[in-house]
C-alpha cells in the first residue's frame, strides 16, 4: 500500500523528509545522525528537536518547525497550504524558493488548481 504524500505548508513534501520517516519508523540512530548533522553553533539539536509527524500532521513537529512562520501563517489563516492563499506567493516563502524550487513548483501547481476551481464555481 502507498503511504500518501504529505505537503507542508511551505510545499515542502514531509512525507519525503529525512527527520519525518525517522520518527515514523522509531530510528533513533537515524534521527541522532540528523540532529548532528542539522545542528549549528547558533541552534545546536538533540534527537528529540527532530522528531517530528509532519507540520500538519497530529503530535510531534520537529522543533524548527514549530518555530516556522510560514507554518504560522498558513495555519493562523486556516490554510491547507501556502498555495491556497490568496496572497501567493509572499515574501516569507522567498528562502524556501531558494532552497527548493520543487517547493515553489509544488505550491505553483496547487495554486493553480485553486484559481481553475474558483474560476469554475464562478462561471468565470
Amino acid at each position: 500500500m502507498e503511504k500518501s504524500t504529505m505537503i507542508a505548508c511551505c510545499g515542502l513534501v514531509c512525507s519525503e523528509c529525512p527527520a519525518y520517516l525517522a520518527t515514523q519508523q522509531g530510528n533513533h540512530t537515524a534521527l541522532s545522525k540528523l540532529a548532528r548533522e542539522w545542528s549549528t553553533e547558533e541552534h545546536p539539536l538533540s534527537v528529540e528537536d527532530c522528531l517530528c509527524c509532519g507540520c500538519k500532521g497530529e503530535g510531534l513537529v520537529a522543533s524548527f518547525v514549530d518555530q516556522c512562520e510560514i507554518r504560522r501563517c498558513a495555519l493562523g489563516r486556516s490554510l491547507e497550504t501556502c498555495g491556497h492563499c490568496s496572497d501567493y506567493p509572499c515574501r516569507l516563502l522567498e528562502p524556501t524558493f531558494r532552497r527548493s524550487p520543487k517547493a515553489k513548483a509544488m505550491l505553483d501547481e496547487i495554486a493553480a488548481g485553486v484559481l481553475s476551481r474558483k474560476q469554475e464555481a464562478t462561471g468565470e
